[in-house]
């Protein structure tokens, strides 16, 4: 489940930044590419993978 978090990760970034690049825009370009190369959005991803790969506390019965 973790690979599909980082799959996703690098499909939106690359859905972002190819038209960004092709239209030239190179500010826009270089900011995008800080937030969602960057650490940003790699500890999104960790997180998430964190939250989803956490033993459940078990409860006392």
């Amino acid at each position: 489940m973790c690979t599909a978090v980082f799959l996703a990760k690098f499909a939106i970034a690359t859905a972002a930044l190819v038209p960004l690049y092709l239209a030239g825009t190179v500010i826009p370009l270089g900011i995008a590419a800080t937030l969602l190369g960057g650490a940003p959005a790699a500890g999104v991803c960790l997180y998430l993978c964190w939250r989803i790969l956490r033993e459940e506390p078990r409860t006392a019965a």
